[in-house]
């Protein structure tokens, strides 16, 4: 099993196939296969020796210290992860958003806001805009 650590807010994310982020976005990846990822450039690779795994959870105990199982940093040279460059992974209709940090921020917040449930109903915000320009005019 395979997972990525983000330094920056020192989130562990599991990887699965559509592309997984950590809590800042400041990372992600994604299997591209059962056996091959590709992850982003800051994303610190760790892995599960996936037995000892199964086996720790198959053997839990009701109390007490639990079973250990085998964990380790995937090396930086890995055949079955690629590193993608972050500019490279981005579509370029999406890319200016990269490039302009007060936008990023700004959609980040967004984000942030909608999954915390601070949202309004769209139809709300254009009744809104409506009054405002109309005061404006």
């Amino acid at each position: 099993m395979k997972l990525i650590y983000c330094s920056n807010c020192h989130d562990v994310v599991r990887l699965m196939e559509n592309r997984r982020f950590c809590e800042c976005k400041n990372i992600w990846g994604r299997y591209v296969d059962n056996l091959y990822a590709e992850i982003s450039e800051q994303a610190i690779p760790i892995g599960f020796e996936n037995s000892s795994f199964y086996n720790a959870i198959k053997n839990r105990p009701k109390e007490g210290m639990g079973i250990k199982f085998n964990a380790f940093s995937i090396p930086e040279k890995c055949k079955t992860i690629t590193v993608v460059k972050d500019k490279d992974s981005i579509p370029p209709e999406e890319a200016w958003l990269f490039e302009n940090k007060e936008a990023l921020e700004s959609v980040k917040r967004g984000l942030d806001d909608a999954a915390a449930g601070r949202l309004s109903k769209f139809e709300e915000s254009l009744e809104e805009f409506d009054e405002l320009y109309k005061d404006l005019s």
